[in-house]
């Protein structure tokens, strides 16, 4: 299963010290049942948005720790180029249109957000817009039937 995170929950999770549902689907990735994938252009997103001082501000910003999950979500995500890719402009907020691109080129089955402007969408071709919680709420139900 092939899976897109975008930044907001990626950072999201990272700030409430991995208490959410992002933990479970990072677990599935460890056993090779979820498949993470990202771009050059996501990731340094996520290096960039991670770095800005209102983010730093939060009282559960741990550099350490981010700094862990960055070089772990790095090592463990499927890179993928986009630069022969068709555009993307799907989303209200044009920033978002990369993850939708990213989703498009190969095939995701899930784009988890948080963001309304891509939860509106619901989907995109075969790609699942949804939250972290509703994606665990499916896993765990597919699992078990």
């Amino acid at each position: 299963m092939k899976i897109i995170i975008d930044t907001s929950t990626i950072i999201s999770f990272l700030l409430t010290r991995g208490k959410n549902n992002l933990a479970e689907i990072i677990n599935q990735t460890k056993q090779k049942k979820i498949k993470l994938i990202t771009c050059k252009e996501t990731f340094i997103e996520l290096q960039q948005s991670i770095q800005k001082e209102k983010i730093k501000k939060n009282v559960n910003y741990r550099p350490l720790n981010i700094a862990r999950f960055i070089a772990w979500y790095k090592y463990n995500s499927i890179f993928i180029s986009l630069e022969k890719s068709t555009n993307a402009e799907n989303s209200r907020d044009m920033s978002d249109n990369i993850f939708i691109q990213l989703a498009l080129k190969v095939n995701a089955d899930y784009l988890l957000s948080g963001d309304k402007d891509l939860l509106v969408l619901k989907k995109i071709e075969n790609t699942k817009i949804t939250t972290t919680e509703k994606f665990i709420k499916d896993f765990e139900a597919n699992r078990t039937n």
